[in-house]
């Protein structure tokens, strides 16, 4: 029995919901569903002539026979996992991890956030490749097929890195609304801002040896902390436009000019120029009246999520097969929601009693531990909100702080 067959049948054991495609030599491409609870299915798989060809190659790659049978893609969830996709279905993580199985198939995780801000893979799917076409079979069909139309009607966000092959076919089905119908498609502030800016911009900041100058680094942070500010606090186009002035301004200066070089105040203008293009995937005035988006800016729960996977109590390895990896990740992520559902029960039988506020008798410890962790708990603090956007916050505290430079009751 071969690597793939063993998976799915491990699968079926198992009960697990799961859906694959089979290249077939005698049938051709097949798209078969298991969700659990539903009916079964086996759909043929129509893809252009452009892919078929791509599968031919890959055949040839792995050095397969012309009458073997070749599992391409295999999506999977658990119960627990369409539980949780169910329960809280309005934002999606999304990215691919390697080094996960001896077959060096990459690892694609869909990530949804609870109510506590606990992460878990709503979704787990195998991909032969990051083509855009792998991609368009997981959104279309895969999630369709695991989780229902109406679950992901009700996705607000889809959080990606900035690779076209991966966000690319989302975005069409979004616009011709056939999936993800009331989603919108934003990206990693991670992989779209701060890594590109390592990347391109730091490089060509003046440099003493091999470390950048003081001046160089007070022009990078107030660059970098310009176009961080148009991602997570402009409220309005009209601000994040302006922010491009500021910058153009300020890289006109003669004193700029003094410090930065020609070529670095041009990469810093395409840089401007390449995320200004970006606008509708990064500013903040687009995610702000984004519906439940529980102010998702980045991918790091993937990254969690993956630290988990390789490193956690049910860790894998890149020298496993698929057939014993698989089940310790959807085994270890179904261990871990037991888990936190089973400390969240405990936690209703609990009051806090070393939180200073007034419910601490008889509001829940998680609650409240929700409340606390918003606050420094050396101070006391009154709130209040003025309008929409604004809150006035009072810090009463007995003993002036040293890191308060205005008046004790000022905060």
């Amino acid at each position: 029995m071969s690597v793939a067959e063993k998976t799915i049948k491990d699968l079926e054991y198992a009960n697990v919901s799961h859906f694959y495609v089979l290249d077939d030599p005698d049938l051709g491409l097949l798209m078969h569903s298991k969700p659990r609870g539903r009916p079964q299915s086996v759909k043929k798989f129509d893809c252009s002539a452009e892919v078929k060809n791509e599968i031919s190659n890959l055949r040839a790659e792995l050095g397969f026979r012309s009458g073997t049978k070749i599992l391409l893609l295999l999506s999977l969830a658990t119960d627990e996992m369409i539980r949780l996709v169910t329960a809280y279905p309005e934002v999606f993580f999304m990215d691919v991890t390697a080094n996960t199985n001896r077959q060096k198939r990459g690892m694609f995780l869909a990530v949804v956030k609870d109510s506590s801000g606990k992460t878990y893979p709503g979704n787990i799917t195998i991909v032969p490749s990051e083509r855009s076409w792998v991609f368009g079979c997981i959104f279309e069909h895969a999630f369709s097929e695991l989780y229902g139309k109406a679950t992901l009607a009700m996705t607000q966000l889809c959080l990606t890195d900035d690779d076209r092959s991966e966000h690319g076919p989302l975005d069409n089905l979004i616009l011709s609304r056939l999936i993800f119908i009331n989603a919108l498609h934003m990206l990693c502030m991670f992989h779209a801002l701060y890594k590109p800016f390592q990347e391109e911009i730091v490089p060509m900041l003046p440099k003493n040896g091999d470390k950048v100058t003081e001046d160089g680094r007070n022009y990078g942070n107030f660059i970098y902390t310009l176009f961080a500010r148009q991602c997570n606090e402009h409220l309005t186009q009209e601000e994040y436009r302006k922010s491009f002035e500021i910058l153009h301004r300020v890289l006109g200066m003669e004193s700029t000019k003094a410090i930065l070089s020609d070529s670095c105040i041009h990469r810093i203008r395409s840089f401007a120029n390449t995320l200004r293009a970006k606008e509708y995937k990064l500013a903040n005035y687009i995610r702000r009246f984004t519906y439940l988006s529980m102010d998702a800016m980045t991918t790091s729960p993937v990254e969690g999520n993956n630290n988990a996977i390789k490193h956690g109590q049910f860790r894998i390895h890149s020298n496993m097969n698929l057939s014993q990896s698989l089940p310790k990740v959807y085994g270890g992520v179904n261990s871990r929601i037991e888990r936190s559902i089973s400390q969240a029960k405990r936690d209703t039988g609990k009051t806090s009693y070393s939180s200073r506020a007034a419910t601490a008798d008889f509001v829940n410890v998680k609650g409240q531990s929700l409340v606390d962790r918003n606050f420094d708990s050396r101070f006391k603090y009154k709130g209040a909100q003025t309008d929409t956007e604004t809150w006035k916050v009072w810090c009463f505290d007995s003993k002036r702080h040293n890191t308060f430079l205005s008046e004790p009751w000022c905060y």
